[in-house]
């Protein structure tokens, strides 16, 4: 009867030992990376930074860069050339799926203790719009196939699919490397309206191989979609993800997150930091009080907002734009506002690097400065074996992201 149950014990053991090994999880962006994708635009600013990024990468990691059509090739190599790249280390995909904001229908690499790897594929409603609650129209079929780009990527590196029912996107997930997830509660159940938090946190745990998830509250205001796109406030526009993490509070280690402060003062330059300083705050507290999935306590980096009125952009209305702006009340002479979704904290981290916006430039005042130089400062701290190289994503934040938005990362 020993004998049995000894052997049954064993056998109990062997098998939980393979389930753990065989078990997926979505890696910390810290652990060792093979590669990073990213995609080309066509637009000079948006491209610049993408430049920008290959010419601090390509060195360490495989860049995979999407073409929409293989007759960009030549025009785009020569662009790259211009950043002194080795246009051969950069390995060029001809692609349909060829969505610039690669971290959010992209690919979400898994991979296991044994050294294989998976990707998620979750659905995808185009930051949220198309999911019954702004619009009940179809997606457009080149909408379609940009939220197929993690399944594209699952054939082209021959790698298994796990795929599930919820909408979700890459840049709303920042995890560490033992199981924690960073979230934000509005986002995920707009997504998904008629599933509960309970059933989209159950969901999440399993595809992504998670233990726990710290939700916060909402996300920016300038990072939420209003129908229509109409202003957040007054005559203030904006273009983000609706409420992305990685533009809010990411890890930079197990146990340490960096996440956003804005004084008294800076809450009353504008309307759109006024409404923001409440959020941040209640965020605040949602993270002083959170534990990571072993019950440990954050240490938690405040981090700057850059200067809004240097970011900010004055638009006129006239007459090939008051179709568009009229919709809300204004007229040709009006002025409204461009609010970038800028943030520090759309950085990314790889082997060797850390990239992170950088928005002082000859002319601005020393504040703005100030700002870079501390970010810069703290992550050196945080990342004393990384090399931080600074890139301005000011073209980028217009299109409603940052450094992060447009790459995805590759797991060894």
């Amino acid at each position: 009867m020993r004998s049995f149950l000894g052997i049954f014990l064993l056998l109990s053991w062997g098998i939980a030992l393979k389930a753990q090994s065989d078990a997926y999880r979505f890696p910390a962006e810290w652990e060792e990376q093979q590669g990073v994708i990213l995609s080309w635009d066509g637009e000079l600013l948006r491209d610049t930074t993408t430049c920008r990024i290959v010419e601090a990468l390509h060195q360490e990691i495989d860049v995979y860069l999407l073409i929409k059509h293989d007759s960009l090739l030549y025009k785009v190599k020569n662009k790259l050339s211009e950043y002194q790249i080795d246009v051969n280390r950069v390995k060029f995909i001809d692609s349909s799926p060829a969505f610039f904001w690669m971290r959010d229908p992209g690919p979400l690499f898994l991979k296991n203790n044994r050294g294989e790897q998976a990707v998620a594929c979750f659905q995808w409603s185009d930051y949220g719009i198309y999911n019954g609650v702004f619009s009940k129209q179809i997606m457009s079929q080149d909408d379609t196939l940009d939220g197929l780009t993690d399944e594209y990527f699952a054939d082209y590196f021959k790698l298994p699919k796990i795929k599930s029912d919820i909408r979700f996107e890459g840049g709303a997930i920042d995890v560490n490397s033992t199981g924690t997830m960073l979230g934000i509660k509005d986002m995920a159940l707009q997504r998904n309206p008629g599933k509960s938090l309970a059933e989209i946190e159950l969901e999440l745990k399993r595809v992504l191989g998670l233990k726990k998830i710290i939700w916060l509250s909402e996300g920016l205001i300038e990072d939420k979609y209003f129908p229509d796109l109409g202003p957040m406030v007054l005559n203030y526009f904006s273009w983000g993800a609706n409420m992305h993490v990685d533009e809010f509070c990411r890890f930079v280690n197990d146990t340490t997150v960096l996440f956003l402060k804005m004084s008294k003062e800076e809450s009353k330059e504008s309307p759109v930091n006024a409404l923001n300083y409440p959020i941040i705050e209640k965020n605040y507290k949602i993270l002083q009080k959170a534990r990571t999935a072993e019950g440990k306590k954050l240490t938690i980096y405040r981090v700057p907002l850059p200067n809004f009125d240097l970011i900010v952009r004055t638009i006129q209305v006239d007459e090939k734009n008051v179709e568009f702006y009229g919709k809300f009340g204004h007229k040709v002479g009006d002025s409204v506002f461009d609010v970038p979704a800028s943030s520090y904290l759309n950085f990314l981290i790889s082997n060797e690097s850390v990239l992170v916006a950088k928005y002082w430039k000859p002319g601005m005042p020393e504040s703005q400065k100030q700002k870079d130089t501390e970010v810069l400062e703290l992550l050196q701290k945080l990342f004393p074996t990384r090399k931080i190289i600074q890139i301005n994503p000011y073209g980028v934040n217009f299109g409603g992201g940052g450094i992060h938005c447009i790459t995805q990362q590759i797991p060894r």
